[in-house]
């Protein structure tokens, strides 16, 4: 069994989901804007719970998961989640794939936040946990967050069907 660690970048500290994280992610995932591509609407508390729980379990058992990410100057004042986990539910539980992603307060958006933790998961999967491939997901709308993974390192890759919708599908290789 792996445990989740803290992760560091130039700017960042990204914290294993914990219980004292609970409420700030049902205050992110109650913004309309932050879930506009992620669900399309915000997600009801019971919502939020039974993700917070797998999230924790992928913590406990992969060392994967989904962290809390605050700036290194604020370390008490989330300004976002971070993931790194495996692709789930239905429609992808035949790809076997593991996907970076992030949501963030709007305040943090369009200052690099996201690039540089996606980069530092990223940096985690290769390097500590020993993962050959990691993958993203956007809406096809969202070209923001395509841009970030790009930035990131990943390349377009087609699309997919996930959640009954079809939807770009970018991937980074080990040594790409």
């Amino acid at each position: 069994m792996t445990s989740q660690p803290t992760l560091h970048s130039e700017r960042f500290v990204l914290y294993p989901l914990s219980d004292e994280h609970l409420e700030f992610q049902v205050r992110l995932d109650a913004i309309p804007e932050v879930m506009r591509y992620i669900t399309k609407r915000p997600r009801t508390r019971p919502e939020v719970e039974e993700r917070f729980h797998i999230y924790r379990g992928f913590a406990r058992n992969s060392g994967m998961g989904a962290w809390t990410v605050c700036w290194r100057e604020h370390p008490q004042d989330p300004i976002g989640i971070a993931i790194l986990k495996p692709l789930d539910g239905e429609d992808a539980a035949h790809l076997n794939e593991i996907e970076v992603g992030y949501r963030l307060v709007p305040a943090a958006w369009g200052q690099g936040v996201a690039t540089e933790i996606t980069r530092t998961l990223i940096a985690y999967g290769f390097d500590e946990l020993g993962l050959s491939r990691i993958v993203g997901l956007t809406d096809t709308e969202n070209d923001a967050s395509g841009r970030v993974l790009e930035k990131a390192g990943l390349t377009r890759d087609g699309t997919i069907v996930y959640a009954n919708e079809t939807v770009p599908f970018y991937v980074i290789n080990r040594n790409t």
